[in-house]
């Protein structure tokens, strides 16, 4: 079955077992060669080169444990997108570097960041026996090639993850006996009205859900996907933990205002409204922090309703190269020299570079003209076809990929979305929009009964076996 974008009218292998883990290593049948040396970790390195580049990711795993104080130890796994693997995904910040942490990662010691180590700390004793995703464990940071390809597909992950896990921090286990009456308090407003300088139970709560609106997490540029890609959101903090509906309707209890979380609450209510335009989202999100300034586009594009399938990530491009790629991307064809056209460029080149950046009149002319023709495919006669009186309605312009490669094939996925953007210009984010949940329903189904949901509609084709001979 093939996905296909129409355009209306009215004028003119599955992999082997042994492929789902980076850790497994096969002996080749034939001799080694340079071609077939399986990869190896570098020394000292937890990680084996992606076998299958961005058609498949690292998973870890954290090892239960018998005393809470034991060390953090994890194993890494490679599956490819075309298992549908069950993950979870982790959302949090990255914080200060420290070297005061270490965990062991395929048995190698990795230093790690506090609130990370945390975090894992966290999991392993509330969310245990899961397959987890972990941008700062699961790319090989140091590998600028295959940090771009991942980070390219990072949106793929955070639609695909089951539920997305966002981690607040173990700074509120400070607030442990309370805790439990934050999300009691939900349902209930107090019916007595307290004093300002009341230290009452209600104060202490709503103390706790305002710094909850005021964490540092909301401030982070890289949830503007993670949150609003995500099906399912938990949210935890200190030893607790809230749905994301349970979370909001906490917030929302103390009308704490419209930034924070609402703000990504909002989001996510907007999703199919068609706002979420590459500039919209820079514009938008234009001061929330990164720690590479190059994710100040980046860490957009999955989340945009435009640029999908357009820009390419590649952490090696220069930060000029980059703005010359947004410009080009935004004024695709040559306009007249306007005032949108400066305040777009000086805009994305103070979100990259701030005041330190070439003159504009370095900048080499955007686009040339590139003369077009007409061609005309003739028409094929065929002994097994005949022919029909027929009205024009519309075009198939594109076929998409079929579902196993709509799920594994990303670089099918992202032609695909570039199909979707230049077939509706106008309605680029509705139909995003319904292939999103197309591509998620067959994230759902496994491969039986995926067959069976397609063979269950009536039909006027035929399906048959594919063969190499042509068929009118």
């Amino acid at each position: 079955m093939g996905i296909a974008a129409s355009q209306a009218g009215n004028d003119s292998d599955k992999p082997s077992p042994q492929d789902m883990s980076a850790e497994t290593v096969t002996t080749p049948s034939q001799p080694t060669t340079i071609q077939n040396i399986p990869p190896q970790p570098t020394p000292k390195s937890p990680y084996l080169g992606l076998r299958r580049g961005k058609s498949s990711i690292r998973f870890i795993r954290i090892e239960p444990v018998i005393k809470e104080d034991d060390p953090v130890r994890c194993e890494l796994s490679e599956i490819p997108f075309t298992e549908k693997p069950r993950f979870r995904a982790l959302s949090y910040r990255w914080g200060r570097p420290s070297t005061d942490y270490t965990i062991t990662l395929n048995g190698i010691s990795v230093r790690v960041r506090q609130n990370l180590w945390e975090a894992l700390r966290y999991l392993r004793k509330y969310e245990p026996d899961e397959l987890y995703w972990i941008d700062a464990l699961c790319i090989n940071q140091d590998d600028i090639i295959e940090r771009s390809q991942q980070v390219s597909v990072m949106h793929r992950i955070y639609f695909k993850a089951q539920i997305v896990v966002v981690w607040l921090g173990s700074g509120y286990a400070k607030y442990k006996t309370l805790l439990p009456g934050v999300v009691q308090a939900r349902y209930y407003k107090p019916q007595v009205e307290l004093p300002e300088n009341s230290l009452s139970a209600n104060d202490e709560r709503q103390r706790i859900a305002l710094e909850l609106y005021n964490d540092d997490y909301w401030s982070r540029l890289w949830i503007v996907q993670e949150i609003g890609l995500a099906h399912e959101i938990r949210v935890c903090y200190g030893n607790s933990a809230l749905e994301w509906s349970e979370f909001i309707d906490l917030i929302n209890l103390y009308n704490l205002g419209p930034d924070g979380p609402m703000k990504f609450q909002r989001m996510r209510e907007d999703k199919g409204k068609g706002s979420h335009t590459l500039l919209s989202l820079m514009e938008r999100h234009k001061d929330a922090l990164c720690e590479d300034r190059k994710d100040k586009v980046y860490g957009l594009i999955g989340m945009s309703s435009d640029a999908r399938g357009h820009l390419t990530i590649d952490y090696a491009k220069s930060m000029f190269q980059i703005w010359s790629e947004v410009m080009q991307f935004i004024f695709p064809e040559d306009v007249t020299i306007a005032e949108c056209l400066f305040d777009t460029a000086r805009f994305v080149k103070i979100l990259l570079m701030g005041t330190d950046c070439a003159n504009s009149s370095q900048i080499p002319r955007l686009h040339s003209i590139v003369e077009g023709g007409n061609s005309t495919s003739p028409v094929v006669q065929s002994p097994r076809s005949f022919g029909l009186d027929a009205a024009y309605l519309g075009r198939v312009t594109y076929v998409g990929p079929t579902p196993h490669d709509a799920v594994g094939d990303l670089d099918q996925l992202n032609e695909w979305e570039r199909q979707l953007n230049e077939t509706y210009e106008v309605e680029a984010n509705d139909a995003h929009q319904e292939s999103d949940a197309l591509i998620w329903a067959v994230e759902k189904l496994d491969d039986q009964i995926l067959a069976k949901r397609i063979f269950d509609y009536e039909s006027t084709v035929h399906w048959s076996a594919y063969s190499n001979e042509r068929v009118g």
